[in-house]
């Protein structure tokens, strides 16, 4: 249809991010879950929340707007005539707000070809600007590979195995890597 075919043209238009300092094109949503690498698009914003849909995109059956799940339900639950918070279109059918809406597969597949920045390399300014973590992760990668970008990222925060028996040392994954290649025992620092 024209609306998958504009929501498929505005995925396809994120561009790589520019490692500048400032992260100027960076839109991070207010939960400080992910930092988008390029403008999000209107059409992958939850109109009740403004922020990109973060889990479970969730359409009205009766008009197919989509939102966050965990914003949808509960505005559903406070409209006594259950209408689409967007167009204000009755739901339709009575009975469970539950079967008023249906899981946005497209859509959710389209949000997580969206490109992030890694967590681990940039951090927020307290004016709520986003900038590079100097030393941080430059990866940037489609939001639905995160997850395993992160079980693996070199820059992810570990702790030693040993903090029970008194070895309490925290760090980066690369540096606890370099420090078990050495044979560090833990003493002389």
């Amino acid at each position: 249809t024209t609306a998958v075919a504009a929501v498929a043209a505005a995925a396809a238009a994120v561009a790589p991010p520019a490692r500048a300092h400032v992260l100027v094109a960076a839109a991070a949503g207010a939960r400080g879950e992910l930092v988008y690498a390029g403008a999000v698009s209107k059409e992958f914003q939850c109109s009740i929340c403004l922020e990109p849909v973060a889990e479970e995109p969730t359409a009205m059956k009766s008009c197919f707007h989509t939102f966050c799940r965990a914003c949808l339900l509960p505005a559903l639950r406070r409209d006594r005539n259950r209408r689409c918070p967007t167009c204000r279109q009755p739901a339709g059918a009575a009975g469970a707000v539950e079967a008023q809406v249906t899981k946005a597969h497209t859509v959710a597949a389209l949000i997580d070809e969206l490109v992030v920045l890694c967590p681990n390399g940039v951090e927020q300014q307290v004016g709520g600007q986003w900038v590079a973590k100097a030393g941080g992760c430059s990866a940037a990668v489609p939001r639905g590979q995160l997850a395993t970008h992160l079980a693996c990222c070199a820059h992810r925060p570990v702790g030693c195995g040993h903090a029970g028996r008194g070895g309490g040392w925290g760090g980066l994954a690369s540096e606890l890597a370099e420090r078990t290649r050495g044979g560090w025992d833990g003493g002389g620092e």
